[in-house]
């Protein structure tokens, strides 16, 4: 009889407590026990051989308006200490994309871009790490007990919304007031 998998076996899923949200890193102090923000903590069922990219659109499936194909991922690993008591972290990589951005280059090949695509996807090519997108948890000594922490940052590619225009006094228009 063959014996049991074990939760270090590359065969065994694991759980992955993933935090994730747009902006900078949160502090390690809000890892500590009992700190942990709860609403942007994500659930993942991994495998040693997971990478950076399939975390990142695990998290997408979790939160589909966390992140856009071409949103850059970076990651840390927090390792909680046995006693709880506190955490440490390290930078696992950056620039980690959903969508090889390679393919979507294939996708748009033919496609009259505008200026402002062309510049975004240019700083794109500059800032996305596809050594960093393939490395897999195997690779990164994930342990039972370790956290991820992800921040996203918006794909530069999706245009913004215009600033909504500043209304003056009683709500028309800059500087005017309604003449009674």
């Amino acid at each position: 009889m063959a014996k049991p998998p074990s939760p270090g076996d590359d065969a065994t899923p694991f759980l992955l407590r993933c935090y994730a949200k747009p902006g900078p890193f949160r502090p390690v102090q809000d890892f500590e026990s009992g700190s942990r923000a709860q609403q942007d903590e994500y659930k993942l069922y991994v495998w040693k051989t997971t990478t950076l990219r399939e975390v990142a659109q695990m998290l997408h499936e979790a939160n589909p308006s966390l992140s856009q194909p071409l949103s850059l991922h970076a990651f840390r690993l927090i390792h909680v200490y046995r006693d709880r008591s506190r955490c440490s972290a390290r930078s696992v990589g950056g620039g980690v994309t959903r969508v090889p951005l390679r393919d979507m280059e294939d996708l748009m090949d033919g496609i009259e871009l505008d200026t402002a695509t062309k510049r975004a996807i240019e700083s794109l090519r500059e800032e996305s790490d596809e050594s960093v997108a393939k490395r897999t948890l195997h690779q990164l000594a994930v342990q039972d007990g370790d956290l991820l922490d992800c921040t996203v940052k918006a794909d530069p590619t999706i245009p913004t919304a215009p600033a909504a225009p500043r209304l003056g006094p009683g709500g028309h228009g800059p500087g005017r007031s309604r003449r009674s």
